[in-house]
């Protein structure tokens, strides 16, 4: 897959709420920051740790809707 296709099924998982399978989408060694972290900033690292993160998202409250996306 292109970076623009993996981000694609990234969002498309995120608003459909298919979280299982996000995390297959990084690399194993991957590092994802969220600087706005409600809590503190968090750094993932690994692609279990970011499956764990999923996990967890899969089980909150919220859900996501994604508009007017553009990638340069």
């Amino acid at each position: 897959m292109t970076p623009r296709e993996v981000h694609a099924r990234l969002l498309e998982g995120i608003s459909t709420g298919q979280f299982h399978t996000l995390a297959d989408l990084y690399a194993e060694d991957a590092v994802v920051e969220i600087p706005l972290a409600i809590t503190t900033p968090r750094r993932l690292e690994g692609r279990e740790t970011i499956r764990r993160h999923f996990e967890v998202a899969a089980n909150g409250p919220l859900s996501f809707k994604v508009g007017e996306v553009l990638v340069y």
